[in-house]
């Protein structure tokens, strides 16, 4: 089966972005990662995401690019 990999940019978007990752939470296939990609958010999404989806990987960007 194949790995599945899925990138959501966030920049000041951390309702929207929790949404979308409530959504993919409910996923079912066994292979599928998810990589958020912050570009320099300043309204506290990183700590958002990682209290909420501590198994989500965030790369935080220091501005966004």
């Amino acid at each position: 089966m194949n790995r599945i990999r899925i990138i959501v940019l966030n920049w000041n978007g951390k309702t929207d972005t929790l949404a979308c990752l409530d959504s993919l939470a409910q996923l079912t296939h066994p292979q599928v990662s998810v990589l958020v990609v912050d570009n320099g958010s300043s309204d506290d999404s990183v700590h958002a995401i990682n209290q909420r989806f501590p198994d989500v990987d965030v790369l935080a960007l220091p501005q966004n690019l």
